[in-house]
This record gives structure tokens, sequence and C-alpha cells, in this order.
């Protein structure tokens, strides 16, 4: 059978609901009529809710690496974070050490020279 080239022209228009006045209740009488272009209007919503489905997977799985990701970064800060203060820690510690050796060596020189004063 064949059909007016507006009517499949149409049929993307419909699925979008932007067919209005006339082209629309053309287009809704065809489909009474016509098994075929009932089917394809069938096959293209099924397509459709295919790729909005397909689109919500992808997603769905883009939300899920963004989420890993961004638990790794956080786990890479909070390991700098601790990393940080803790080399923090040795130096303080060390610059301790350094100034109670430099208090013992102090300490130890005018033991030994009763008489010069402290430096």
């Amino acid at each position: 059978m064949s059909y007016p080239k507006d009517i499949y022209n149409n049929l993307d228009a419909f699925l979008k609901g932007e067919l209005q006045g006339t082209e629309l209740q053309e287009f809704e009488a065809a489909l009474l009529h016509n098994l075929e272009l009932s089917e394809k209007v069938e096959n293209a919503r099924f397509l459709q809710k295919l790729v909005f489905n397909n689109r919500l997977l992808n997603i769905k799985d883009l939300a899920k690496q963004e989420e890993a990701r961004l638990v790794n970064k956080k786990q890479y800060i909070n390991k700098g974070i601790i990393g940080g203060a803790l080399l923090t820690l040795i130096l303080v510690t060390m610059g301790i050490l350094q100034y109670n050796k430099n208090e013992d060596r102090i300490a130890k020189q005018s033991n030994e020279n009763p008489g010069k004063s402290r430096k």
C-alpha cells in the first residue's frame, strides 16, 4: 500500500509531540487505518525507549566512574595530608634533637671552661 510521503516524514515529529492541527489529525487517522504505519510508530517508540534506557545506563556508569575517581582522589588527598603531617613531625623532632645537641655541647664547653661565657 502506498502512503503519502508526509505521513512518514511526520513520524519523528509525531513521536516528539510536535505535530499540531491538521497534520496531527491526518497522522492519527493514518495510524487507525494503516497497520504498517502503526507498527513503525510502535517500533520507533521501542527504539526511543532503548536509546533512552541505554543513555541512562551510560549516565549511571559515568556517575559510578566519577564517584570512584573522587573517592580515589580523596584517598590520595588524605594520604598526602597524613604524609605531610608525618614529615612535619619528623622535621620538628630533628630540629629539637639538633637544638638539644647544641645545648649539650654548649653546656659541656662551659663546664670545661668555667671562665668563658656562653655564646
